[in-house]
C-alpha cells in the first residue's frame, strides 16, 4: 500500500474543482487500485491506495494527473498542467502506520482552517 501526496502547480482549487478531483479519484477505485481514503484540499491531495496487481503506482498517478488536467468542467484558466510533476509516495508498512496516515488526513483540513470539526469532512474510507 502507498500513501500518496501530490500538489497543485499553483493557486488553489475551488470547492467544485475539488469535488471533480475527488470524483475522478473515486472512479479509479476498484479499476486500477483500492482506495482506502481520499482528502482533496485546495492545493494538495492525499491518497492511501493499494495498486492492483501489475499496476505501478507511478502509472496510476501519471495517468490520473494527465486526465484530471483535461477535465472539461474545469475553467479555461485551469486547463493544462494542474499538478506538480513530482509527488510523494511512501510505502505503508503496517496497520499502525495506516492509522497514523488516516488521522493525519482527517486533521489536515482542520489545521488548514477549512473545517471546525474534522469529522464533518466527507471522505471515503474502506474498512480493512
Amino acid at each position: 500500500m502507498y500513501f500518496v501526496t501530490f500538489r497543485l502547480m499553483n493557486g488553489a482549487l475551488s470547492a467544485p474543482e475539488r469535488r471533480l478531483v475527488l470524483d475522478h479519484v473515486r472512479f479509479g477505485d476498484g479499476r486500477f487500485y483500492d482506495l482506502f481514503a481520499a482528502v482533496v484540499l485546495p492545493d494538495h491531495v492525499h491518497l492511501p491506495l493499494q495498486p492492483h496487481s501489475g499496476v505501478a503506482a507511478q502509472r496510476i498517478l501519471g495517468r490520473y494527473q494527465r486526465s484530471v488536467s483535461a477535465l472539461s468542467p474545469l475553467p479555461v484558466a485551469r486547463r493544462g498542467p494542474l499538478w506538480q510533476d513530482e509527488w510523494c509516495d511512501r510505502i505503508v508498512r503496517d496497520a499502525d502506520e495506516l492509522d497514523e496516515k488516516l488521522h493525519y488526513m482527517l486533521n489536515n483540513p482542520l489545521k488548514l482552517g477549512l473545517v471546525d470539526d474534522p469529522w464533518a469532512v466527507r471522505w471515503l474510507v474502506r474498512a480493512g
